[in-house]
């Protein structure tokens, strides 16, 4: 190898080095340049990956590029171990060693010659032949410097390549970023175009409802001033919209202090108020009575801003509750007077049937009793037989009258009550009606508190209603025992009493009433309820099926019977 081929081959791998700013297709022109100049059929350019530490006789390197050999090619980036010799030496070498190129991976039955090309700082060139023609390596220091600019050149070439790698990496990850950035974005756009579409048919649906609202929406600042209302503001007060905004609320308001007790009342409802009623006026004059419910609304700092509301329209409903009031004022002023009108007619009536029983029991009772002892004294002087049959027959009918009259007596007027008094008269109508179930119910009697002298309408309400109930007990219950208990106590305590009042209850032990049974709840239990009303007492009929019958009474004993 004389002096000149040295500097053609600089030459040329001079300006193939200058041509590339990448490792691999430096290194690749690299070895075509010196294969084609030294006529070596296969180049390799051989990378240490053990940090250049020695180990014993064997250094482990890569291929980090070959050309030339297709073995070599297919071992590219494969580790293997070489005599630490061919990496020992820091100079351009020619080493004719079969036993060398067994070591490296390649066609080695082909290779006779090794080329090793050190590189610094870079790894090493081998360039493999059968034989190299000139061995003449006399100017290889010519050599050296071009390699030691080419180990600067791979140097910079690898750090050219990884940067590049690491740009190219960062570029990947930004765009893949990017791309699930614009996917992210395009749903949120999506998105945001559906909530628009959304908040679009929101806002017109409510601005439809808003302007066909029958009540009335306001919003109101700190001032009370009208910041924002409804059209239908125009059918309710009489006032358009426009004219309305920028006005004081209360200045329709009927009193002038509306505005302060309803803001109080609105405090006091913990900021939103229901149905609050109040008066107001239009402008001409009218005035209308209007419902508010409204509540606080407020600013991005949790301030309050003003109120916002709904007033609505009742002046029909109050002028239908105030005819309403005035009809059940009315109807009560008539059911007072119908059951003053009953508790008279009942008095009346009570006193028409002492006076008529009064009357059957001395007038007809001595003319009947009069009868029937001119009969005897006829029967007893005649003797004709078919005037004493006729005597006869007339003492039967007079018998007859007798009883009818004794059973009409106890309709018109329990004769007990005048003549052996309430309690007793009470009694003797339960041993009648124990005797009358042959014994089968038995009804008792428990009293409490002073039962005498009670007014009569009293006594007599009291007997008829535990007759009724008496009655009512054979008929239906099928009960085995019936409990009449009757007390007389103050209303109240002693210190504040508001007068007194007669307690009735009566239980029984029965299978029960059904009180929508019209043959059981007839004209006597319906009577016997308008009986103690008249009287303004009160009356409950509690039944439960197989648990008997429960009749309490109250009726208030007053100085006006």
């Amino acid at each position: 190898m004389n002096r000149k081929h040295i500097l053609n081959i600089l030459y040329d791998l001079t300006t193939t080095i200058s041509g590339e700013m990448s490792l691999n297709p430096l290194m690749t022109k690299i070895l075509q340049r010196l294969m084609y100049h030294m006529d070596a059929p296969c180049g390799m350019f051989l990378f240490n990956t053990d940090n250049g530490e020695v180990k014993e006789d064997y250094v482990t390197v890569s291929i980090g590029m070959a050309i030339g050999d297709v073995v070599a090619t297919k071992k590219i980036g494969t580790a293997f171990e070489i005599p630490s010799c061919l990496m020992k030496e820091k100079k351009v070498t020619i080493t004719q060693s079969r036993e060398l190129v067994r070591a490296i991976p390649c066609h080695d039955e082909k290779y006779n010659m090794i080329l090793c090309l050190p590189v610094p700082g870079a790894g090493m060139i081998l360039l493999l032949a059968p034989d190299l023609k000139d061995r003449d390596l006399s100017l290889d220091q010519m050599l050296l410097p071009m390699l030691a600019n080419l180990g600067k050149t791979a140097l910079l070439c690898r750090l050219n390549d990884e940067h590049v790698s690491m740009l190219e990496q960062s570029v990947q990850e930004r765009t893949v970023k990017l791309e699930r950035a614009n996917a992210k974005l395009k749903v949120e756009i999506f998105e945001r175009e559906q909530v628009e579409i959304a908040l679009r048919s929101s806002e017109a649906e409510f601005r439809g409802i808003f302007e066909n609202l029958q009540d009335v929406f306001y919003r109101t600042d700190n001032n009370g001033q009208i910041v924002k209302i409804s059209p239908s503001v125009a059918a309710v007060f009489h006032v358009e919209p426009e004219i309305a905004l920028g006005q004081r609320l209360s200045d329709l308001y009927v009193d002038k202090e509306g505005r302060q007790q309803f803001l109080h009342a609105l405090d006091q409802s913990g900021g939103e108020i229901t149905g609050y009623e109040l008066e107001a006026r239009r402008p001409d004059g009218q005035i209308i009575w209007v419902s508010s419910s409204a509540h606080y609304y407020y600013d991005a700092n949790g301030e309050i801003s003003g109120v916002e509301g709904i007033l609505r329209d009742i002046t029909a409903k109050k002028e239908s509750q105030k005819l309403l009031n005035i009809k059940t004022e009315k109807s009560l002023q008539l059911l007072a007077e119908n059951r003053h009108l009953s508790k008279e007619l009942m008095k009346v009536q009570e006193s028409e049937r002492r006076y008529l029983a009064r009357e059957l029991h001395d007038e007809l009772g001595q003319s009947l009793t009069a009868i029937s002892t001119m009969a005897e004294l006829i029967s007893r002087k005649t003797e004709n037989h078919v005037v004493a049959e006729y005597v006869d027959e007339i003492a039967s009918i007079i018998d007859n009258v007798f009883l009818k009259i004794r059973g009409m007596l106890r309709k018109l007027r329990p004769p007990m009550l005048d003549t052996i008094g309430f309690i007793a008269a009470i009694e003797d109508l339960l041993h009648k009606n124990t005797y009358r179930s042959g014994n089968s119910i038995k009804f008792s009697l428990s009293t409490s508190g002073d039962l005498k002298d009670l007014p009569d309408i009293v006594n007599v309400s009291a007997y008829r209603i535990i007759q009724e109930s008496c009655t009512n007990a054979f008929k239906h219950s099928n009960a085995a025992h019936v409990d009449v208990c009757l007390c007389r106590r103050l209303l109240g305590n002693e210190a504040e009493s508001n007068g007194e009042i007669l307690e009735l209850d009566i239980r029984d032990d029965g299978r029960g009433l059904d009180l929508n049974d019209q043959n059981i709840m007839g004209m006597g239990m319906v009577g016997m309820r308008e009986r103690v009303k008249s009287l303004g007492g009160t009356c409950s009929v509690n039944t439960v099926s197989e648990k008997g019958v429960h009749v309490a009474i109250v009726i208030p004993i007053t100085k006006n019977y």
